[in-house]
């Protein structure tokens, strides 16, 4: 079992102008190889369906949640190595923000991939802090980010 690596001095840069910022939180350990399968999880659907689009484009087997039906929560996370998840959304069901629910996050998920809207100066939950909250990165390495993360689980 290989831990996740430690992000490089790289991977902090960010395009200060960019819309998105992207942020991605590593639990400290998982229990089995990952299975590539990425839950994504946006309020706005149209975001969802686009990330939804480029990752699969890149070969990811992904998973949209529909918010509106408010399935069970952790039926989402069955299965699920990697999630995509806008930050600081809230579950009025379940009184949750995303924050949250996977700083208590078990199970499959190797890593969490925040996206953060750069007008919302709200931080992270704190309880993230200590799980290797990495720089935020530039949007359009999205796709490398994700990469990275499989190919060094």
């Amino acid at each position: 079992l290989r831990l996740g690596r430690r992000p490089s001095a790289g991977d902090a840069d960010a395009d200060a102008s960019a819309r998105v910022d992207v942020t991605c939180v590593r639990p400290e350990a998982r229990m089995s190889l990952p299975a590539n399968k990425i839950l994504i999880v946006f309020d706005e659907p149209m975001i969802a369906q686009l990330y939804d689009l480029i990752l699969r484009n890149q070969g990811f087997e992904t998973v949209v949640a529909d918010l509106a039906a408010e399935p069970d929560i952790e039926w989402w996370l069955n299965d699920i190595d990697l999630v995509v998840f806008e930050k600081n959304m809230y579950f009025p069901k379940h009184a949750l923000t995303s924050d949250h629910l996977f700083s208590r996050a078990k199970g499959s998920i190797s890593s969490i991939v925040l996206v953060n809207k750069a007008d919302d100066p709200t931080p992270f939950d704190s309880g993230l802090q200590h799980r290797g909250l990495r720089k935020p990165v530039a949007p359009d390495r999205l796709k490398a980010v994700v990469q990275d993360i499989f190919a060094n689980a």
